[in-house]
This record gives structure tokens, C-alpha cells and sequence, in this order.
């Protein structure tokens, strides 16, 4: 019997942190398999009914049955939202630092005065007291108060349903604004900027005055308010008169080694070489530096992009080619940084975008439910922070 339990530890283990409910997601078969092994696994009593009264063996099937019953409570959460291991292991250190984090932004950082580990981690603690607003009853989650999730989420949910009417108005995401001709003077567009000029659709609002922005929650509008601010005095540290080519210079470099530092924390296999290509989540920290080095006032000051350049052994045509060789090749921190909520509201409209059904390949054929979509698991709001 003891055996018997050991099996349905192991299911247990598998299920939470080997990634094995999302193996169950992926394959039918599979969730069939262990959804009847779990509903019909027979009564190890059930053969031998006169020994229950035998004390040892009452006990280890009291020990079976509290082990099947969890992994059955196991089996229903975890293929309804699977945990990211990755993400959980880190959750409880990141929630515990919560308010430190927070703490060190009080004073801004001096760029001239720091390296860069030490600038990204100023930079996420102000990311992380931005997106405590939408986040703030994490906390309160942990403590077993399920009555606040529908708090937790709602601000997400709302965002999630104004981009969804919005994304069915075929000219919904259309720009009122015309792009500049001059090809130096083109501002590159970020989720942030447009969301912020774009006017929203007739099914949302009657006024055609505000922008879609203003009708977003407040805790998601306190996110984007804060990437403006941040990125604008980030701005202001790279064009500042009268400091001279090499402290230009050598902010810009910061600010690329910022982003080397960002993608390394935020990759979950980052390779020795080349992590620049590999795919992560986008945290605040790459959005915000990476819109300040690509902004019209940055890219005005060549000469000083002319020497990163050359320092770096690239001909500066493209951020990436200046990223190609990276400095930084480890880190000493590991923890992942604030996701940054623009790549939210992206994967949020990348997933409504998507087609519901699949056409047929052929005139007979008929159409199919396209459960790429409906597969979609968010992130948990724990894992945000």
C-alpha cells in the first residue's frame, strides 16, 4: 500500500513541478489516461477488508487515501492554469523583497556613479512599485483569501475586454496622426505611444475626444504613466548639455549593457553566446532602456553613437548589431525582473487577433476549432512581480 501512495507522490511531483500538466494539455490521449487512472484507481482495501481493522494498515490507508484525494485536487487546478516552475521558485524570494524593491527608488539613480547591475535593479524597483498598484493584493492571495482574486485580476480582465472591442472595429488601431517624412526625425512607435494617440472605437465610447488610454484601469494607466516618465528622464541623462563626449558615451553604454543584463535575467536557458537572439519575456527595464536608445533626441547625437560603435566593434546601424557582441556574459543576480506591461497588452491583442477557427485545406473539408487560442495560459499574477 505504502508503494501505492509512492506512485501517487510521484504523479503529484510530476504534475506540480516536472511540467507534466502542461504534457497532459498538449496531448489528449495523455489527459484521458491519467484523468481515468486517478478516477478508478481501485480501493487497496477493497481485496483485503479483513485487515482494516489492523491498526498499521488502517493507517497507511488513511496515508493512501489523503495522497489520492491531493492528487486528484491536484490534477483538476493544475490542468485548469499550470504553474510555471521557473516563475514559482522565484515568486516567494521576489514577494518577500517586494518592498525593498520598492524602497530603493526613492532617489533617482546617478547614471555616472554606477554599474550596471546596479542601475537595472534601480530601474525594476521602480517597474515593481508601478505595477503594485495592479498587483497590490498579491499578498492578501497568499494568505488564502480567494475572495480578493476576482480583485487581483479584474484590472487585466477589463484591459483584456477593452482591447477585444477595440480590435473589432477594422480601424480601430489606426493612428489619427500623421508619421513625419524625415527619416531622422521618425518616432518609433511602441505599444505605449499609439495606445496613447489611438481614439477609441464607437463600441466603446461615444467621444471621440479621449484617447483609448484614458479609458484603461487605473492600475495599468499608473504602468504606462510610469514607462513615460522613466523613459523621459532617461532621455534627458542622454542629451544633456555640456557633459561632454565621453560621459555621453559612457551612458549610452549603461544603457546597453542594461538591456545585456536584462535579457540574461529574464532568458530561462541564457547561452554563453548569442543571448541577445534567444526569446524571453520582455521585462520594464529592455522596454524603457531600449525606447530611451532608440528615441529621435538620442539618435541625434552620432558622433557619440559613432564611438559606442567603434568601442564595440559595429558599424551602429541598428541597436541589435550592437548588441551582437554583448559585454555582459553572467550576472550575479538571478531573479527575473517586473514584466513589462506593454508586452502584456501585445501578447493580449496577439491572442485576440487570432483566428477562433482554422479554414478548411480543401472544399469538403469542414472548419476547426483552433485551440491554439483557447490554450492560451496567462501568466500568474504572482509570477508579475
Amino acid at each position: 500500500m505504502s508503494k501505492r501512495a509512492d506512485v501517487l507522490i510521484a504523479v503529484k511531483d510530476w504534475l506540480s513541478r516536472g511540467g507534466g500538466a502542461q504534457d497532459i494539455l498538449d496531448d489528449f490521449q495523455l489527459f484521458n489516461a491519467v484523468n481515468v487512472f486517478l478516477q478508478e484507481t481501485s480501493d487497496p482495501m477493497s481485496d483485503k477488508s479483513g485487515l482494516a481493522d489492523f491498526p498499521p494498515v488502517h493507517q497507511a490507508w488513511d496515508v493512501w487515501y489523503d495522497t489520492w484525494q491531493s492528487v486528484r485536487s491536484m490534477f483538476k487546478s493544475q490542468t485548469q492554469r499550470p504553474s510555471v516552475t521557473r516563475s514559482h521558485n522565484r515568486v516567494q524570494g521576489v514577494t518577500r523583497n517586494a518592498r525593498t524593491r520598492n524602497a530603493s527608488t526613492r532617489d533617482p539613480p546617478d547614471l555616472d556613479r554606477m554599474d550596471p547591475e546596479e542601475f537595472v535593479d534601480n530601474l525594476d524597483g521602480m517597474a515593481s512599485a508601478a505595477f503594485s498598484n495592479v498587483t497590490q493584493e498579491v499578498r492578501d492571495v497568499a494568505f488564502a483569501r480567494p475572495r480578493y482574486l476576482t480583485r487581483l485580476v479584474q484590472d487585466l480582465y477589463i484591459t483584456a475586454d477593452l482591447l477585444e472591442v477595440q480590435t473589432s472595429d477594422r480601424t480601430g488601431w489606426f493612428s489619427p496622426r500623421e508619421m513625419a517624412t524625415n527619416e531622422e526625425l521618425v518616432e518609433i512607435q511602441t505599444i505605449y505611444s499609439h495606445i496613447q494617440e489611438v481614439e477609441p472605437s464607437s463600441s466603446i465610447s461615444d467621444s471621440s475626444q479621449d484617447a483609448l488610454y484614458r479609458l484603461l484601469p487605473p492600475g495599468v494607466r499608473s504602468c504606462i504613466r510610469a514607462y513615460s516618465i522613466i523613459r523621459r528622464w532617461l532621455i534627458s541623462k542622454l542629451v544633456a548639455p555640456r557633459i561632454g563626449l565621453r560621459a555621453r558615451q559612457a551612458r549610452m553604454e549603461l544603457l546597453i549593457q542594461a538591456i545585456e543584463v536584462s535579457r540574461l535575467r529574464n532568458t530561462e536557458t541564457p547561452s554563453a553566446t548569442q543571448f541577445i537572439e534567444q526569446p524571453c519575456v520582455r521585462s520594464f527595464v529592455e522596454a524603457v532602456t531600449t525606447s530611451a536608445l532608440l528615441s529621435v533626441e538620442s539618435r541625434l547625437h552620432h558622433r557619440a553613437w559613432q564611438s559606442v560603435a567603434l568601442s564595440r566593434g559595429s558599424i551602429g546601424d541598428s541597436l541589435s548589431s550592437l548588441l551582437h557582441r554583448p559585454y555582459v556574459q553572467s550576472t550575479s543576480r538571478q531573479e527575473s525582473l517586473t514584466v513589462d506591461v506593454g508586452w502584456l497588452l501585445e501578447r493580449m491583442i496577439e491572442i485576440i487577433a487570432t483566428p477562433d477557427v482554422i479554414e478548411a485545406t480543401s472544399q469538403e473539408g469542414q472548419q476547426l476549432v483552433n485551440f491554439d487560442k483557447r490554450r492560451f495560459v496567462p501568466l500568474k499574477m504572482t509570477d508579475l512581480i
